[in-house]
């Protein structure tokens, strides 16, 4: 489907939010790829989650981009089980951002707290079942 409004890269285009970011985006008429590696483009949406930016130590009622988690306070503060997957989100979302500002990209950051609603691609990515896998019978789930 082709897009007026030009093309848009989303990360993680299989994933919950980002199969839904390429549904609205082609209903806006944009053109999307999922994968950096497809034709050029000057946008890119990451998605990524609210843990690379939240654990900084700050009380604060609103943040913008100027926030990041530190990892030194996720180390000393935070319970080490989640050091994994903070950390990896943190630098993961650095490294896209360094890389889009030296290729010229626009990057665009999608930090979601949680995410809830209807899956609309036609396989669980595996993410999905380890978190079914937590507190649900598998055998009563169909994939």
């Amino acid at each position: 489907m082709g897009g007026d409004k030009g093309t848009v890269c989303v990360t993680e285009g299989t994933g919950f939010i980002g199969s839904w970011l390429i549904k609205r985006l082609l209903q806006e008429g944009y053109s999307v790829r999922t994968t950096v590696r497809a034709d050029p483009v000057k946008r890119v949406v990451y998605t990524s989650s609210a843990a690379t930016v939240i654990y900084n130590g700050q009380e604060m009622d609103m943040m913008d981009e100027s926030f990041c988690t530190d990892v030194d306070f996720v180390t000393q503060k935070l319970n080490p089980q989640t050091h994994p997957y903070i950390i990896s989100k943190t630098f993961t979302e650095r490294a896209v951002l360094e890389f889009g500002t030296q290729h010229g990209l626009d990057v665009v950051t999608v930090n979601p707290g949680s995410v809830v609603g209807p899956f609309i691609c036609p396989k669980f990515p595996r993410s999905v079942r380890s978190s079914l896998a937590l507190g649900t019978d598998l055998s009563m789930v169909s994939f």
